[in-house]
């Protein structure tokens, strides 16, 4: 069987290119991925630009920027699945071309949950909680039409990644100074506030088939406030805690029960407190979580391929935390650290960003680890208790 992974980022580079931040985390996905697979007899095709990055893979396609679209017409024939790791725009454009050879969700729902805005909406239709979400695709909006939400707030663009371009606005007048910032980032020119809501900040993890999870897990995102933005450093996982994991599974049945037809790896970023779990954003691709289920669960590249490979199927609702034990962890940093026995260094030239990941058989241990390599960064809450 012959899978390509294709990382946007990664196979498009250039040295002044604009997600230079965001290269280290494309590589780390993208090579964790192929490992994955490589482990169940796959042949692994990586793309990667030729403008002077070097990988250590064997079955490499070097690629020109203003050819990578085009190769990709050309050349999905020859492989059997395409796995696509892209920015919102970009990720749709792929899974159109990938179409029906995707190791993910149909090009459908890439679209649907590529938009912030769209999947606001589809979540609200299945029953799934959400923040008060408000659009806005006119910059002459009057802040008196955003009434209906109470402060702080938190203005994001509908079609970038990761924390990029996200703020976190405590002041209902400068939300249109906010509002502006993140429409200019936005490839469509619009933007979403939403509610913040207070609490811990998570994702879930989940693998479907055809009618049915096959592997879901929660986890711990480490989020800073870097002045006025939203700042992701890192995550560990899985979350254990018998109340949310219930609320986990309960968001997996209810999305499974609006999409049956959902297969692929998804993420979903969450916030949760006592009372409620809020989806906050859906992701149609791997997200950097899979960095740490891969290390600590060997047997996530076969759940990866059982996700298209039907008649692999046999396992249903697995939650990660009953049959690891254990953390895995992983830190984003953009300094040089020395690393434990336990621990492995991601890096790729020229990325300034550094990802440390690593085991740890105890939550004390975990604990203690995360917060020596996060020592100059105040985390939004007490990371700690959500260990017990």
């Amino acid at each position: 069987m012959r899978v390509l992974v294709t990382e946007y980022i990664l196979s498009t580079f250039q040295p002044s290119h604009s997600y230079l931040d965001l290269l280290s985390e494309g590589y780390a996905m993208a090579i964790t991925i192929a490992k994955a697979l490589q482990r169940e007899d796959v042949e692994v095709f990586l793309t990667l630009s030729s403008e002077g990055l070097r990988i250590a893979w064997d079955k490499q396609i070097s690629l020109n920027r203003d050819e990578y679209f085009s190769w990709l017409k050309e050349s999905k024939r020859i492989f059997d699945w395409i796995l696509v790791i892209a920015p919102p725009l970009e990720l749709i454009k792929i899974s159109r071309i990938a179409n029906e050879k995707l190791l993910g969700p149909s090009p459908q729902l890439v679209e649907i949950f590529s938009n912030k805005y769209l999947t606001y909406v589809a979540l609200k239709k299945c029953g799934i909680d959400v923040p008060p979400t408000v659009l806005i695709r006119d910059k002459r909006i009057n802040v008196d039409d955003l009434k209906e939400l109470n402060p702080p707030f938190i203005v994001k663009p509908t079609l970038m990644a990761g924390s990029e371009c996200v703020y976190n606005v405590k002041d209902r007048n400068r939300l249109l100074d906010y509002i502006h910032k993140a429409m200019e980032c936005d490839p469509q020119g619009e933007a979403i506030v939403q509610e913040y809501i207070d609490g811990v900040h998570g994702s879930i993890s989940a693998i479907y088939t055809k009618d049915r999870c096959l592997l879901y897990s929660l986890n711990l995102q480490l989020i800073i406030f870097d002045g006025d933005r939203l700042k992701f450093v890192g995550g560990i996982l899985p979350i254990r805690s018998k109340g949310e994991v219930s609320k986990v599974r309960t968001i997996v049945e209810k999305l499974l029960t609006c999409y049956p037809a959902l297969k692929g790896y998804i993420g979903l970023d969450v916030v949760w407190n006592e009372e409620k779990m809020y989806v906050v954003e859906v992701n149609p691709r791997p997200t950097t979580s899979v960095i740490g289920i891969a290390k600590i669960y060997p047997k996530f590249g076969e759940v990866l391929l059982s996700s298209v490979l039907y008649s692999r199927v046999d396992s249903v609702h697995e939650f990660l935390g009953d049959i690891v034990e254990g953390y895995a962890y992983y830190v984003l940093l953009n300094r040089y650290v020395s690393i434990h026995k336990n621990e492995e260094l991601i890096h790729i030239e020229p990325s300034p960003r550094r990802i440390i990941t690593g085991i740890s058989h105890s939550n004390t241990t975990v604990s203690k680890r995360v917060k020596e390599l996060l020592t100059s960064y105040a985390i939004v809450y007490d990371f700690s208790r959500l260990l017990q």
